[in-house]
């Protein structure tokens, strides 16, 4: 919390334009590879689109990690988190 507050609104100078790699505009293949659901309202395939301009429109934005995964964390024995390969931050 104290990373994604710290970069709040802050430019990505350096970084990636878009943190991650998962994000929909370098997914085509998984995107098309998604069966759409008979539940149109539980489809992430049909929500997709609408969920990517949302994100993109938010008007409070920060730095994410880019490849938050297991591997990349580490926790102590008080709990508290360490994170690390920040290769995709932006």
């Amino acid at each position: 919390a104290h990373f994604h507050a710290f970069n709040l609104s802050k430019p990505a100078d350096g970084l990636w334009q878009q943190g991650n790699y998962w994000h929909l505009s370098t997914r085509p293949d998984e995107f098309n590879k998604l069966k759409d659901n008979l539940d149109k309202k539980s489809d992430i395939k049909n929500a997709a689109h609408k969920i990517d301009e949302q994100l993109q429109s938010c008007a409070y934005k920060t730095l994410i990690h880019g490849d938050a995964k297991l591997a990349n964390f580490a926790a102590n024995e008080r709990d508290e988190i360490l994170g690390y390969d920040f290769q995709y931050i932006g």
